[in-house]
């Protein structure tokens, strides 16, 4: 995998925060329900390749794995949540 660019550990940590800081800062302003507010465009574009996964990998697949995670991540009030595909294979088509 001659020209990829390597990502460390402590990077999407810090990216994933920072990101998380983010939306939750634009999940509470007043205009957070409002589809052109920048939080419902980051849920939108977060969304696709989540979506798109289920459906490529299959609707039971995402039924299981995801929809349990998703649950137990709400019950803990951990949401909203960002989600990471290491799958080399599925990174390229899983960004957007």
């Amino acid at each position: 995998m001659r020209g990829l660019e390597t990502v460390a550990i402590k990077d999407v940590i810090r990216y994933e925060l920072e990101l998380k800081n983010a939306l939750m800062g634009w999940s509470k302003r007043p205009d957070s329900r409002d589809p052109q507010s920048p939080y419902q465009k980051a849920i939108r574009c977060l969304e696709q390749p989540l979506a798109k996964a289920a459906s490529e990998a299959g609707a039971q697949c995402y039924k299981e794995c995801m929809l349990s995670v998703l649950a137990e991540l709400n019950a803990r009030d951990a949401l909203p949540c960002i989600v990471f595909n290491f799958n080399r294979h599925g990174a390229f088509q899983a960004t957007c």
